[in-house]
Parts: structure tokens; sequence; C-alpha cells
């Protein structure tokens, strides 16, 4: 979000960080009762925690924990071989695979199941995915 006019030197002072990440929100819309709009992310807020410093602006935060909600599986149609297509020749279709199964781990997914969605062995994946997440 920005000021038209500057506060204390700043024009935009509300920041959204993530998973070691930061971007400035352009964006806010509440949606209804807890689910608010923040950039393109749709947020069911569960819980909201103000600081306040005084005297350091850059010090003053606002905690803000998301709900998780059910996948909407939007991507789920696409498969190894349709990212292969599209990624061309640059990535194997097993390097996407390992990558597929790390990924959905990553998303919480037990590593037997991903295994089994992606149809490798746990020896292929252990085997790989150093040398996947290096290159």
């Amino acid at each position: 979000m920005k000021f038209k006019k500057s506060i204390i030197g700043v024009k935009d002072p509300i920041w959204w960080f993530r998973a070691g990440s930061a971007l400035n929100i352009t964006t806010y819309r509440h949606l209804n009762r807890r689910k608010f709009l923040i950039g393109w992310d749709e947020l069911v807020i569960r819980r909201i925690v103000a600081f306040i410093d005084k005297g350091r602006y850059y010090s003053n935060y606002v905690y803000v924990e998301a709900q998780g909600e059910k996948p909407t599986e939007l991507y789920d149609h696409y498969t190894t071989e349709m990212h292969a297509e599209l990624i061309g020749k640059e990535i194997s279709i097993f390097d996407l695979k390992v990558m597929g199964v790390y990924g959905a781990v990553a998303r919480g997914v037990a590593l037997a199941d991903a295994l089994k969605r992606y149809k490798l062995t746990r020896e292929q994946y252990e085997k790989n995915i150093e040398r996947v997440l290096s290159t």
C-alpha cells in the first residue's frame, strides 16, 4: 500500500514478508467476514498481532496468520510430460519428477504418496535430489 504523502520519508510502509522474501503490498481488498485479497493471494485470516515500537518506524510490524485452505488442484491437470514439453529439452522428465516429489513434500504431502504419484522409488529420489536442486 502506498500513501500519497510521505510519512517520515516513506511512501510504501506496508510490506509482505513470506519465507524469507518481501514485497510491498500494492493492493488489498476485504472479500468477506474473514477473507482478504492481499496482492493476488486470497487469505483467510486466523489472527492479527500488531507491534509498535515508539520512535523507530522500521521496528513496527503487523503479524498476520492465515488459515490453511483446501488446495484448488487447479494445476493438477498438467502431467509431468506436459511440463517437459513446455520446458523443452532444458530439464529431463526424470528431473521434473524429482522436483515434483520435492515440491509435494514441501507442501506437506507424505514422501511415500509423492513418490507414488510421480512413479519414483525412494532410492531414485534420494540419489538425485541434491544434483537436481544444485543445477
